[in-house]
């Protein structure tokens, strides 16, 4: 199964991940425990094309208000890290990790 493929099966299964960038984002932060908003788009650009930039700040503002995820630094340039992330959508992530890290 492919990057790609897993995401979008989590997506559907849990609806603040319901779309494949969030998921995607998620699973990038769990393995690499931070990233710039440089750092995310650069990494889905990799597996789906190009990203709109505000489509990439539209997705990260849903996980941050359902507190998925922190900004921390200056609000201009923010580090993304894991923030609140309930066990089931952990689990259901790990897949995405693995394939992050061992592609």
């Amino acid at each position: 199964m492919s990057l790609v493929e897993a995401a979008t099966r989590i997506s559907k299964e849990h609806s603040a991940l319901s779309n494949i960038y969030r998921t995607m984002t998620l699973g990038y932060l769990v393995a690499k425990k931070r990233g710039t908003w440089s750092d995310i788009k650069k990494f889905l650009e990799s597996y789906v094309g190009p990203v709109n930039p505000n489509t990439l700040h539209f997705h990260l503002k849903v996980l941050v208000q359902n507190g998925f995820i922190v900004a921390k630094g200056r609000q201009e340039k923010p580090v993304y890290q894991i923030g609140r992330l309930p066990s089931e959508i952990r689990r259901s992530i790990r897949e995405v990790v693995r394939l992050i890290e061992h592609p």
